[in-house]
């Protein structure tokens, strides 16, 4: 399970089987028949599903959503549906506000927080999307259709059997902004019902949504604690790493001397091999960086030109990220000034976390707009207005600032 294909997909393969060990106990086994039959035909039930929620008002289609998704909670604990000290109501003028004098409707984007990750917690993703979902439509104050960003491969619907992974697909896949980020799991005819699902048309599908003004909803952290601090913290770490090296542009170096793009993921995939090996994952599990990430990351900053200063500081800085659940997802953040507000659409984001560690807390955080990007694309000017006003800071220290004040 989970073997390397020589695609996109190895990196987060790699990840996945580091993990098996230590969840082979909770993981369900499905048979040859399931993934080839079983999933298949509920994967076309879900794209029915699809086709009825766009033949239906958004109203009515977001109400059968929310029942939808109250009945998968079942017996568990629910939370009340409430404008967390007025947050909503905040965001919402907020909105009407930035449309009146830019002329423009801000795209809304709910970012969420990730629960702990075991069977008895599983229902609280269910809750925060129900929650999500009721809280961009009070905070729109009109009919809206809310896309949720959310992983549907075999690697995050590993709790689920093959009936429910199936349905679950063929929903999200279109409808929302589902993402499958190993295909190669799927059986053939699996692969062609969900092809628009696919990993790399990601980044072509958000950008869609929210130039068009459109509503989204996502896990800032990306996913579990151990994916987020593996795929997340130290990959995007090791692109941020590649993307600023002294020998990436210097017009006088010249043939292998110069650093080339095509070499980033070889990076990212030798940090990430560091980080798993030799015991790595109980490390990474408590939230601690594996000693061998240290030695490789050296390696990479001293191949990329970076003095020992500088590689040290980065070290440091991935040191204070790494334990997070959420990560600062700078290049996130970057993406959406660039390829959103840059576009003249601003965003209008919405925190909606957990509240305090070990304390169940659905609640909404204060809502803020980026209106304009200016300057490098490598780290944008933003415009941001609060609650407390207008003020400018680059993607890099905002994004930082925003999810330390925001999120685990």
């Amino acid at each position: 399970m989970y073997e390397p294909a020589g695609r996109y997909e190895d990196i987060l393969s790699l990840i996945a089987r580091a993990e098996l060990p230590y969840r082979g106990d909770e993981i369900l086994k499905k048979s040859f028949f399931g993934r080839a039959c079983v999933e298949p035909a509920f994967q076309i039930f879900g794209l029915a599903i699809n086709a009825l929620f766009r033949a239906l008002p958004a109203d009515t289609a977001l109400g059968i959503e929310h029942k939808l998704y109250r009945s998968i909670v079942g017996d568990n604990p629910t939370y009340p549906l409430a404008d967390s000290h007025g947050a909503l109501a905040r965001a919402r003028s907020l909105g009407e506000t930035v449309e009146r004098e830019t002329g423009k409707k801000p795209a809304m984007l709910a970012l969420l927080a990730h629960p702990p990750v075991n069977k008895e917690l599983l229902y609280l993703n269910v809750e925060l999307f129900r929650h999500s979902l009721w809280g961009i439509r009070e905070a729109r104050g009109r009919p809206c259709r809310p896309k949720l960003v959310n992983a549907m491969d075999a690697f995050a619907l590993d709790l689920l059997p093959s009936y429910a992974e199936g349905a679950y697909g063929g929903m999200m896949s279109s409808y929302h902004l589902g993402f499958d980020r190993i295909p190669n799991l799927r059986s053939g005819s699996g692969s062609v019902l969900l092809r628009q699902a696919g990993w790399p048309s990601m980044a072509g599908r958000v950008r869609r949504t929210l130039e068009g003004g459109g509503e989204m909803i996502m896990v800032l952290g990306g996913g579990v604690e151990t994916t987020a601090r593996l795929f997340y913290a130290l990959r995007e770490r090791v692109g941020y790493f590649c993307r600023n090296s002294p020998r990436r542009s210097t017009p006088e170096r010249t043939g292998t001397d110069r650093f080339v793009k095509s070499h980033w993921r070889a990076f990212e995939r030798g940090a990430l091999e560091a980080a798993v090996s030799e015991g790595g994952y109980v490390e990474i599990a408590a939230g601690r960086l594996p000693n061998a990430v240290r030695r490789v990351f050296a390696e990479i900053g001293s191949s990329l030109g970076y003095g020992d200063r500088e590689i040290e500081k980065e070290i440091k800085e991935l040191e204070e990220e790494f334990p997070r659940a959420t990560p600062y997802r700078k290049r996130f953040f970057r993406f959406l000034a660039n390829k959103v507000v840059r576009s003249g659409r601003p965003v209008l984001i919405m925190p909606l976390t957990l509240g305090e560690p070990g304390k169940i807390e659905i609640r909404w955080s204060e809502p803020i707009v980026i209106e304009t990007a200016s300057g490098p694309v490598e780290n944008p000017l933003l415009q941001v207005r609060g609650l407390n006003g207008v003020s400018e800071r680059a993607v890099d220290e905002f994004s930082k600032e925003f999810v330390k004040s925001e999120f685990n």
